[in-house]
């Protein structure tokens, strides 16, 4: 830590690379459950998606089997015991396959349900502001991560060959993407955090297509099982882009591998191992995490009741490797769902248990708080040793000064 606090202050690094490789460095040395962060747990269902805002990081929204929203305050204070309070709980009337916060600020989010319904609501008063009905079956979908900056378009994908784009600030459905997958259904979607423009969309034969929602011929290019040697088997489960958007991350409910491709020329990078015990019943498309690094992003997926910690790195040969750093081991049942919290360096996961665990490097937040009393003692002790060898400072005030008389005018 000190070689990289040397090279932020000489300039040789930026503010942004230095916390994303402490954030590195905490994750690969000491990531456990947390000991002083625990969750009020939900009723009795299965929790399928959460998210986290991007505004401070503090409330995560999560979406379950039964149909309901929860809200949780995640604030609390470094190494003082503390539960994270419900604060919101909204039942709808069909499972929640997906849920996700507005980029911009807190005060809406979206969901879709099995239904084939997305719905935009208000978080303040918790209540369905619009309600769209794209296809059957469930759905997933994704807003773009610059959307502040450009548009406010939100990807949905069903049980349908075609993808919708959503315009939030009106409300209803302004483009279609058809003829990416043939006549499979489109199984996931993502924003590219690179290009505003790019949107990769994955589909039940296991084909991947970028597109170009700004031309009218949109598709730039497909991933297709029987053309590429590295492309995926079966339904495409998962799809994540890397922070700095060159490298996507995907995974095929038939596969027993995580992939890694450029999502620009299509080729791939990396093959990642994944354990075959009950994967692919429980893989869902919100169960994989990505934690931003300068030098090699960390990866978090689970397998079955386990959650692994892989890295993104470049590949030695053509077999597939297993770079596993960690696994964390905790949850009761098969684990669901997975977020990554930038602002605080933690990990929430849920399981079939109901739970939602809180993962940390709980060994360095103790080390720094130490460093931090160390700190504010030694400063005492000086500031004492000044103060005694200062000489001492006579009094201002006399004893038979009169406040009330005016000692600097005389009486002339």
């Amino acid at each position: 830590m000190f070689r990289s606090l040397y090279r932020r202050e000489v300039g040789r690094i930026t503010a942004d690379i230095f916390e994303m490789n402490e954030t590195e460095r905490r994750v690969r040395e000491d990531f456990h459950l947390s000991k002083f962060k625990d969750v009020e747990p939900v009723p009795d269902c299965l929790v399928l998606s959460m998210d986290v805002e991007m505004s401070e990081g503090r409330y995560l929204l999560s979406g379950s089997s039964a149909g309901a929203l929860f809200i949780h305050d995640m604030r609390a204070q470094p190494a003082v015991p503390h539960t994270c309070k419900l604060l919101a709980v909204k039942n709808s009337c069909k499972p929640l396959s997906c849920v996700s916060w507005y980029p911009v600020d807190t005060g809406m989010f979206f969901s879709s349900s099995a239904d084939g319904v997305f719905r935009i609501w208000d978080a303040n008063r918790m209540k369905e502001v619009e309600r769209i009905h794209v296809s059957l079956g469930a759905l997933f979908q994704h807003h773009s991560p610059l959307s502040e900056v450009h548009h406010n378009l939100v990807a949905v994908a069903g049980s349908a060959p075609e993808v919708k784009i959503v315009d939030t600030r009106t409300g209803s459905m302004c483009q279609e993407l058809r003829r990416g997958h043939g006549l499979s259904q489109v199984t996931s979607c993502q924003w590219s955090p690179r290009a505003n423009c790019l949107l990769v969309t994955g589909g039940s034969d296991g084909s991947v297509t970028v597109w170009d929602v700004r031309s009218g011929k949109s598709r730039l290019g497909s991933i297709k099982r029987d053309s590429e040697k590295n492309a995926m088997k079966g339904r495409v489960q998962t799809l994540r882009f890397s922070s700095d958007g060159l490298n996507l991350v995907g995974y095929s409910e038939c596969d027993d591998k995580i992939r890694v491709w450029d999502p620009l020329r299509f080729i791939p990078l990396e093959t990642i191992r994944v354990s075959k015990a009950k994967q692919h019943q429980r893989f869902r498309s919100s169960a994989l995490a990505i934690v931003p690094s300068a030098n090699d992003e960390l990866l978090f997926y689970p397998s079955g009741k386990v959650i692994n910690i892989s890295t993104m790195q470049s590949p030695t040969d053509d077999d597939a490797k297993s770079k596993t750093l960690s696994r964390l081991k905790m949850h009761f049942s098969d684990v669901t769902s997975l977020c990554f919290n930038p602002f605080e360096n933690e990990l929430y996961s849920a399981g079939g248990d109901s739970n939602v665990l809180v993962w940390s490097a709980y060994k360095h937040i103790i080390e720094d708080l130490n460093e931090g009393r160390e700190e504010r003692r030694l400063r005492e002790e000086n500031r004492g040793v000044r103060r005694q060898n200062d000489p001492p400072v006579p009094s201002i005030v006399d004893d038979e000064f009169d406040l009330g008389e005016d000692a600097w005018s005389d009486d002339d």
